[in-house]
């Protein structure tokens, strides 16, 4: 098809529609003789979009980041000490306390590189101690317990798989009247960011019954309430 107005030695093709162009020029007169052909391409110029993905993560959480741009790019973390994310993937694992830039990049025909990124914040889980007094005391008598928490307040938290209590004191006491020797321990725990697992509370503390094994104790009868 021949293209009106190129008269000239030179030609700028238009880009506006994706495509293979292949293009020619033909002198006529007596004889119409063409050139070679020039072969135009026109690809779409790709983009890395935008990303997003949970944010804050508690230390050893995964979250899946995806992008609404291109396909085919890949994933990077602007500090792999705060989290790591799978370069194919997107799937992202907290490792450290701080923030990071989960990262998408993608090159194309048209660009060199296009890259989108979201802001991550890995929090640490919290963690508790418990202590008490191990001196042997009378059945329904009280001991005092003592919990020591890190993390942000407020905590929640159970002894022995009891009933969850929040407070924001730190550390936290608490009376108990066991009615037997009884180890006590945090069975759950959790602050305003994250959960704790096993490994965060692992302490007990026993409280001891002597129920007047020391002649020099007299127990008077089990307290309730």
């Amino acid at each position: 098809t021949q293209i009106s107005g190129a008269t000239s030695n030179s030609y700028t093709p238009s880009t506006t529609t994706l495509g293979t162009v292949y293009y020619y020029v033909a002198v006529t007169g007596c004889n119409t003789v063409a050139s070679n052909t020039a072969t135009v391409t026109i690809a779409a110029s790709k983009t890395a979009g935008t990303v997003t993905g949970s944010s804050p993560l508690c230390i050893g959480s995964t979250a899946t980041y995806t992008s609404n741009g291109d396909t085919g790019g890949m994933w990077s973390s602007s500090d792999p000490g705060v989290a790591t994310v799978d370069a194919a993937s997107g799937v992202v694992t907290a490792i450290a306390q701080g923030t990071t830039n989960i990262v998408y990049t993608i090159t194309g025909t048209c660009i060199t590189q296009a890259t989108a990124s979201s802001t991550l914040t890995v929090n640490t889980r919290p963690t508790s101690t418990i202590t008490g007094s191990t001196t042997t005391t009378c059945s329904g008598a009280p001991a005092i317990l003592t919990i020591n928490f890190t993390g942000t307040a407020p905590f929640r938290y159970a002894i022995n798989a009891g009933s969850v209590v929040t407070t924001s004191s730190n550390p936290e006491t608490v009376t108990v009247r066991p009615t037997s020797t009884t180890k006590y321990y945090v069975s759950s725990l959790s602050d305003a960011n994250c959960t704790a697992i096993a490994a965060d509370r692992m302490d007990t503390a026993t409280v001891t019954l002597s129920d007047n094994i020391n002649p020099m104790i007299t127990c008077g009868p089990a307290q309730t309430g």
